[in-house]
Order: structure tokens, then C-alpha cells, then sequence
């Protein structure tokens, strides 16, 4: 069975902060940019966002280099397979304040067709949160490879009462909250008990394109807490994104990826 390793990036969004944290750094006139065409079909609303959370990457990487840390933990049975994949999602960094001093249009130096959406912002950003160690979970059952319509059927066990939430997401970046759904909340599961999931439902992975194999990524997010995801429709990046503004001693998230092929 092959596993693949991969880089996952994110974009950080404004954490409002009543005090200033004794390790915040100051990012000043750091300038976000994002392209678009006239034929596009993003709103003004889009571009100011794209730009501004341009901004904000660009500022926690030139604060702390990275924004993002992955650590893999690859699980390996006796025949030598991979199975189980334990991944730790840590910001390095998160923004504390966000002050916009410039937003505007200019056109693109070289592609004259394009214009570009420009934000610079001062930003002020402190030092991430550290993962909880004694936060984790096993999660067995998950596989490498499914026929589209065949049911998937997994196993959790946290080491702290846990909300669990499921995500899907192809590579084209369109994205789905897999399990629970429906009412944005999620399952809430008991520490150190195992249990068979989905509850009361058929969860069956399908194919999202005319494409006879797709590759997906499932994504096991489990919080100390209840957050709410009140998105119907989300991409990739509002996954990415939300996932990104629990605190990281709040969350263990465990990353699986599938190949899903046509019956």
C-alpha cells in the first residue's frame, strides 16, 4: 500500500485579543495581493478577502517562517501496510490584530489584462498555541482505496471526551462536511471508549468527476469543544480555514488520503 506524505497549507485568520502577548512581533506595511482578469466572476467582496489573507500569511511567515508544522505518525501493521495516519495540526503563529492601512487596485506589471487587488496592513501576530500531547485518538478502518458507492466504515477512540466532525475534499479543492452534516454539530464522543462509525446512516464515498479513479482526503477533526461549522457548501480552503482557528490544544486532526475508483 503506498502513502503519501504532503505539505498542507492554510491561511491564519484575525483572532481578536483584548492584551497584547508578551511574544507578539509587529509586521509593518506587509502588502497582500491577489490577480484577477475581467472575466473572472470575483466580486469585490473576494478580492479584498484573497488579498487580505494574503497579507496575513505573508506576515506569519516573515514572523515565525512557517505557519504551519505537520507531524505524521504512520501506523504499520504486521504485513508491513500502512494504515492509520495521526497528524498534529500547529499554527507557529497566530494574528492578534489586524489594521488595515492601504486597499486599492493597480495593474499587473506584466500581464496588463489583469488587475490586481492589493491590502497593506500592519500586523500584529504571537506566537501559536502548542498541540495538547495527551490529546489524541486511534482511528482504525479507514482505507487506502474505495469503489465509488462502497460504505465507509471507520472506528475513533480519543484520549478526551471529544466533538467529532468529518470532512472530505478532492484535489480540485472542492470540499464536503462528510459526517455528521446536517446540523453543523459534532458527534460527541466519550474518552478512551471505541466506537464504529457513522451513527444511523450509510456513509458511501462516491465520485465527484467523470474521472474513473479520484484521489480525496478525509479529514478526522475531533475538538475538547463544541465548534460549530456553518458552512453548506465549503471548499477546501473554509475546511482549512477553520480548522486553523481552533486553538491547537484544542484539536487533534488526523489526515487520510483515498484513491476512489469507478465501479
Amino acid at each position: 500500500m503506498k502513502y503519501i506524505l504532503f505539505i498542507f497549507s492554510c491561511f491564519v485568520f484575525l483572532m481578536p485579543c483584548s492584551a497584547r502577548h508578551e511574544k507578539s512581533k509587529l509586521i509593518k506595511n506587509i502588502r497582500g495581493e491577489y490577480a484577477i482578469t475581467a472575466d473572472s466572476h470575483v466580486s469585490l467582496v473576494e478580492a479584498k478577502e484573497k488579498a487580505r489573507e494574503d497579507a496575513k500569511r505573508k506576515a506569519l511567515i516573515q514572523a515565525f517562517g512557517q505557519q504551519i508544522s505537520i507531524f505524521d505518525q504512520i501506523e504499520t501493521s504486521s504485513a508491513g501496510e500502512s494504515f492509520n495516519s495521526m497528524s498534529v495540526l500547529q499554527n507557529d503563529g497566530e494574528i492578534e490584530e489586524f489594521t488595515i492601512l492601504e486597499e486599492g487596485f493597480d495593474t499587473h506589471p506584466v500581464r496588463k489584462t489583469e488587475m490586481i487587488f492589493y491590502c497593506i496592513a500592519n500586523v500584529l501576530i504571537r506566537e501559536g498555541v502548542a498541540p495538547d500531547p495527551s490529546y489524541t485518538a486511534t482511528i482504525g478502518g479507514i482505507h487506502s482505496s474505495y469503489i465509488c458507492d462502497e460504505y465507509c466504515v471507520f472506528t475513533v477512540t480519543p484520549t478526551q471526551d471529544s466533538f467529532l466532525k468529518v470532512f472530505i475534499y478532492e484535489n480540485s479543492d472542492v470540499g464536503y462536511y462528510l459526517y455528521p452534516g446536517g446540523n453543523h454539530h459534532g458527534l460527541f464522543l466519550e474518552a478512551d471508549k471505541t466506537v464504529e462509525l457513522p451513527k444511523n446512516t450509510d456513509l458511501d464515498i462516491q465520485l465527484y468527476t467523470n474521472k474513473s479513479k479520484e484521489t480525496n482526503t478525509i479529514v478526522l477533526l475531533l475538538t475538547k469543544e463544541e465548534y460549530p461549522f456553518n458552512i453548506n457548501n465549503p471548499s477546501r480552503q473554509d475546511i482549512d480555514k477553520f480548522i486553523a482557528l481552533i486553538p491547537n490544544d484544542q484539536k487533534y486532526v488526523s489526515y487520510h488520503i483515498i484513491d476512489i475508483i469507478k465501479r
